[in-house]
């Protein structure tokens, strides 16, 4: 059995409530419980980061730059102490990646400049792949990034952390703190982790976190080896409500499975959980794993109401197609405990089950790629095209093959076009965050109150959704209904 402790965001800032030590006092106290615990947890052979490492700071702060040079200070040194205390000092079983809380947004201040937005179509612009354009609701102005050089450097200082972290260790891969990717190999050699950055075009006025489709395909070439388990890490989650905008494009993760990925961890939400996705290839549907982790030492104002500090032990087993979440809490100050994976009804592990990568090789979808896929092209142009009532039938039709890509696409396609009645009745019930939060928003805007009510109640009574969630559903609902009346 291999276990990592998934860890992150730390939010590591000099007035801090928690100090290292306490954190660090706090999880070797932890571990000795392990082994009581029922089932019992393995000690972890390495510790994954999944960003958002210091707090950082708001535009113009007075205390920029030297509070935070401190904050990674504070990093470096409890990572340090966490190496010395759980992975005998070998920082190559330490993978780290970044946060939208490592972004320097004073250095964003200065790349940009300000455009007339009259007559400018401001949505359409915004909306470009890789747009140089960004909009501030608070100032109610368009801004264009005109200095990339500037732009590139607010990353600077996780840079120079990243750098000095790694300096002298010796790795397999040599890593690169400006490159979107970064491979670690694990276990002897029989699991490759890839920590790719999810906030490559993340600033203080675009929330939304995205990993390149290059840098996942550099990723890939980079090494051909054969793995037994390939692992990826990044920061944003995967789900939201109608009104986020900061979580990454599920159908990325479409794309980590086709590349051999059958795990992923991010944290971002301030909530442990975990849930499945499938890619439907030409061959079959393969599964993976999502795994998000809590906080592990954010202050008290910035966890979701009701979720306590959190933080995550997975254990592989040694088929390499299934294992163990573990979710630990702090139960009591500086106390962590069994926690709850609220969306599986509180309990405090889950027993996960994943597809074995065949060969390290995975099916394209592409033209010609089998049936299968042919049908899903199919679907694809209908619900381009706005046929939806042609997908609805050929997804019902072929329902075993399509799964829960299938829903994606047509609810995707049906939310889009503001299809709410064809939305609310091919949805019928809801399966995960996004599905509910799509038909909630859908039954608002119909104004139809009490499907929207009916829902959300039936979503409580179901425990399966994290309380945080629910209410910011039901604070738009509220909000919705008292302007519209």
């Amino acid at each position: 059995m291999y276990s990592i402790m998934h860890i992150s965001d730390l939010h590591r800032y000099t007035d801090s409530s928690l100090s290292n030590d306490e954190i660090i006092s706090s999880l070797i106290q932890d571990s000795r419980r392990y082994v009581h615990e029922s089932p019992p947890i393995s000690l972890p052979n390495a510790v994954v980061v999944s960003g958002d490492l210091i707090l950082g700071l708001p535009l113009h702060s007075p205390l920029y730059p030297i509070e935070i040079e401190k904050q990674y200070s504070l990093v470096m040194e409890f990572l340090s102490k966490l190496a010395q205390t759980f992975t005998q000092n070998d920082r190559s079983r330490i993978i780290i990646v970044p946060g939208n809380h490592d972004v320097d947004w004073n250095r964003v201040d200065g790349a940009l400049e300000e455009i007339d937005c009259t007559g400018k179509d401001i949505e359409t612009l915004l909306a470009q792949p890789n747009s140089p354009y960004r909009w501030s609701w608070k100032e109610r102005k368009l801004f264009k990034v005109i200095n990339y050089q500037l732009y590139q450097e607010r990353f600077k200082y996780f840079c120079d952390f990243y750098s000095n972290f790694y300096e002298n260790t010796n790795l397999v891969f040599k890593v690169d703190p400006a490159r979107n990717w970064n491979l670690f190999r694990l276990n002897e050699g029989k699991i490759l982790l890839c920590a790719f950055n999810s906030c490559v075009f993340n600033d203080c006025y675009n929330a939304f976190g995205e990993i390149p489709g290059d840098a996942i395909a550099q990723s890939d070439l980079a090494d051909s080896g054969d793995y037994l388990l390939k692992i990826a890490v990044w920061h944003h989650d995967v789900q939201g409500g109608p009104r986020r905008s900061d979580y990454l494009d599920s159908a990325t993760i479409q794309i980590l499975i086709d590349k051999g990925y059958r795990i992923g961890l991010h944290g971002h939400k301030h909530i442990s959980g975990t849930v499945p996705f499938t890619l439907h290839t030409s061959a079959e549907g393969i599964t993976a794993v999502i795994i998000g982790a809590g906080a592990l030492s954010a202050d008290i104002r910035h966890l979701p109401h009701g979720i306590n500090r959190q933080y995550n032990m997975l254990q592989i087993f040694d088929n390499y197609e299934k294992g163990r979440l573990h979710v630990r809490e702090e139960t009591v100050p500086d106390v962590f405990a069994p926690g709850r994976l609220m969306a599986l009804g509180g309990l405090s592990y889950a027993d996960l089950k994943w597809d074995r990568t065949q060969d390290n090789q995975l099916v394209n979808i592409g033209r010609g790629g089998g049936e299968d896929i042919i049908s899903i092209e199919q679907i694809e142009e209908d619900v381009s095209k706005g046929r939806f009532d042609l997908a609805i039938s050929k997804i019902q039709l072929d329902r075993d093959h399509l799964g829960i890509y299938g829903r994606q696409l047509l609810s995707k396609g049906l939310f889009d076009a503001k299809e709410w009645r064809r939305l609310l009745t091919f949805l019928s019930s809801p399966q995960n965050e996004d599905e509910l939060a799509k038909m909630v928003f859908a039954a608002v805007s119909l104004q139809d109150w009490g499907v929207a009510t009916q829902l959300l109640t039936g979503a409580e009574d179901s425990g399966r959704y994290a309380p945080m969630f629910l209410r910011d559903l039901k604070d738009m609902v509220s909000a919705k209904k008292r302007i519209k009346q």
